[in-house]
């Protein structure tokens, strides 16, 4: 009887020195090539926010008041924490200045976060249906205010909120008696939940001595008054130029999803 040899019996054949010199080789180029690309946009990050962040940390710590030069031997002296034990513990305007900054920015980033995510999800979600026909024509309506010149959509939009702009006059529209007391929306620093409790009737005199009470220079009053009505417009801004960029992100995301993944949640009723 003759004994049959598997074809994948014997010793495994080396790979030529020559030909692993030159797979490493190929490695290292293609290493390179992709530092080289990500070199400009890592320049750029760490020259226009690391080193500025740094430095921001650094003079924190100093007595610097931000005009006399760096350069100067008596430009600053280092003071430790003082600037925050300040800020967190000694009543003033710097400490009401701050902390009315941080109010804001809270206001701004949980209105415009959430906002602008979920919507850019939905209509992601929509043109990404097969049924939508012209969803290249939804894609590019949807994304060209993310291209559109700062200068012009900011004009669009101080037409838009101006005291008989469009808004006001839709809002006229729905309710008649508004337009004895339109909102200037910019320049009005009126927070707008204060704003809405004040059509009720209800002011701070009306809700208690503890609106009156002071936390890290506000009052508390202050800290529940939400963003102030023109702040408001600038978040609606800010969301309508945003959400095409993070629809084509989410849209990239969802087509990259394989098509079987899909009729396995259509078989189990997904």
């Amino acid at each position: 009887m003759i004994e049959e040899k598997s074809p994948t019996s014997g010793p495994v054949p080396a790979v030529p020195p020559k030909k692993v010199a030159t797979m490493r080789t190929t490695k290292f180029e293609e290493t390179v090539a992709g530092y080289l690309f990500l070199a400009p946009a890592l320049i750029i990050f760490i020259v226009f926010l690391v080193i500025p962040l740094v430095m921001a940390v650094y003079i924190s710590f100093t007595d610097w008041n931000g005009i006399t030069p760096l350069r100067d031997e008596d430009a600053f002296k280092t003071v430790g924490n003082d600037n925050y034990q300040q800020l967190l513990t000694q009543e003033g305007r710097r400490q009401t200045r701050f902390f009315t900054a941080v109010k804001n920015t809270t206001y701004y980033v949980i209105g415009v976060v959430p906002t602008q995510t979920l919507i850019a999800l939905i209509l992601a979600v929509i043109v990404n249906q097969k049924w939508l026909k012209a969803r290249g024509t939804f894609r590019t309506i949807a994304y060209l205010p993310s291209i559109t010149s700062s200068v012009v959509i900011s004009i669009v939009f101080l037409w838009l909120f101006s005291r008989g702009g469009l808004v006001n006059a839709f809002i006229e529209l729905l309710y008649p008696a508004y337009g004895d007391k339109a909102i200037n929306w910019t320049d009005d620093s009126t927070g707008v939940f204060h704003w809405v409790l004040k059509q009720f009737g209800v002011t701070r005199a009306d809700v208690g001595d503890w609106a009156s009470e002071k936390h890290y220079g506000l009052r508390t009053w202050d800290w529940i008054s939400g963003p102030s009505v023109t702040m408001l417009m600038i978040m609606i801004l800010n969301t309508w130029t945003t959400i095409g960029t993070l629809m084509v992100i989410f849209l990239a995301a969802l087509q990259n999803i394989p098509s079987y993944v899909y009729e396995a949640a259509a078989i189990d009723g997904a």
